[in-house]
């Protein structure tokens, strides 16, 4: 179980990184594993508000207030929030992305810093374990 240092979210680890030590760590993912249905039991809930959406065809690109995080969900169909509307979202654990405190990634097979450094591409929600 990791805990995120802003907004007191707790989420499961996924198997692969179920061994990684105690410390801070950024949590990420992908606008596209972020969704507004369930996808399954393990699913970590996230109460976020409305930023922002951006219609893209048959996509709607959702722009959200997290614990003074900008998130963007990346949702099929036209999904259309006003500015400050309450919205859960949910993420599979399997989904999540670690980096070490030098934005390097931890990898699922070994959960420890020896992995390649891959620098992530967003401001990332700040985790501990």
């Amino acid at each position: 179980i990791v805990k995120a240092a802003r907004g007191g979210q707790s989420l499961a680890l996924p198997a692969g990184l179920s061994t990684l030590a105690d410390g801070r760590y950024t949590a990420g993912f992908r606008p596209h594993h972020l969704v507004a249905a369930r996808p399954g039991p393990e699913a970590a809930a996230f109460q976020a508000r409305a930023f922002v959406t951006e219609f893209n065809g048959s996509e709607s690109f959702v722009h959200l207030d997290f614990a003074d995080e900008r998130w963007v969900m990346i949702a099929p169909g036209i999904h259309d929030h006003q500015i400050g509307d309450p919205i859960e979202v949910f993420l599979d654990p399997r989904h999540i992305m670690i980096f070490d405190a030098s934005g390097r990634a931890i990898g699922r097979d070994t959960a420890t810093t020896s992995a390649t450094p891959m620098a992530p591409r967003r401001r990332l929600t700040p985790i501990t374990r």
